[in-house]
């Protein structure tokens, strides 16, 4: 099926989403966790995509890079399993972005 170019994707919450070739549309619900939810301001959001993209794609145009030489690693989990960040997200899928925690 050829891609369809679009140029961004608009979620619920009002999050923007640049795209590339984008065949597919998807929702998806993301739970945010920790400080990716102080960020957000959002404990969970509904969101549709469209296209191939993986989680840790999704999760860098959720959170872009600051002037931090590189982000902090964050769990990649969909549909309650511990998953890769080279993962695709599914449709209807369950996703959370988890980070590092403090303790002590």
């Amino acid at each position: 099926m050829p891609g369809l170019k679009v140029e961004a994707l608009t979620c619920r919450s009002g999050s923007v989403l640049a795209g590339d070739m984008l065949p597919a549309r998807m929702r998806v619900t993301i739970h945010y966790f920790a400080s990716l939810r102080d960020r957000k301001g959002l404990d969970s959001e509904e969101l549709e995509l469209e296209g191939s993209l993986t989680l840790r794609e999704l999760y860098h145009r959720l959170f872009p890079p600051d002037d931090a030489p590189s982000p902090p690693p964050v769990l990649y989990v969909q549909d309650e399993a511990y998953v890769t960040g080279d993962t695709a997200p599914r449709d209807g899928a369950e996703i959370a972005f988890i980070p590092p925690l403090g303790g002590g």
